[in-house]
């Protein structure tokens, strides 16, 4: 499983210097503030700049695509989620978590760390950089945790290694 988290930058630097260079992916991933501010009234008609994105970024990539960022509904911006999968776009609150399934596995998404997590790979957006010494040593699967900074990587309680920008995890099923 591939997988491609964009965070830091913007959307413009994305698309100038990685779009054309992305090849077979299953997911992916943007950090809060690179897309645009999902306005709802403008979406909700066909008018916006996100869906239109988002929807082409699906039919290209024929990945689940997922943005932690912001919606303006009704003058009131909050966080959350924005899936877009099989040309279909949903907003999640960010305090529920997402689970994927992608080539039969699980993935879990959330805005929190997650310390036993069952799936396959879980991908965690904070804001902070995380006290690393509380992560739990029995954990299975593949953490990713995504800051402002950049993502990383986490086995057994011990960061692996830290990526910025825009970066791949080729994850493999043991």
């Amino acid at each position: 499983m591939k997988i491609m988290f964009v965070v830091g930058g913007s959307y413009k630097s994305f698309y100038i210097n990685y779009l054309n260079g992305i090849r077979d992916i299953d997911l992916l991933v943007f950090h809060q503030n690179i897309f645009y501010e999902y306005n709802y009234e403008t979406e909700k008609d066909g008018c916006g700049v996100v869906g239109c994105e988002l929807l082409e970024l699906n039919n290209k990539f024929k990945c689940p695509i997922v943005v932690y960022g912001k919606i303006n509904k009704n003058n009131i911006i909050k966080k959350c989620f924005i899936l877009c999968i099989n040309n279909k776009i949903n907003i999640i609150d960010n305090a529920r978590d997402i689970y994927l399934y992608i080539n039969k596995m699980p993935i879990l998404i959330g805005a929190k760390i997650y310390f036993n997590s069952k799936a396959f790979a879980t991908i965690s957006f904070t804001d902070e950089v995380y006290k690393w010494k509380k992560y739990g040593k029995s954990d299975r699967s593949n953490h990713l945790i995504c800051d402002k900074r950049g993502v990383t990587s986490i086995k057994n309680g011990k960061i692996c290694r830290k990526f910025r920008k825009c970066c791949y995890f080729a994850l493999k099923k043991k």
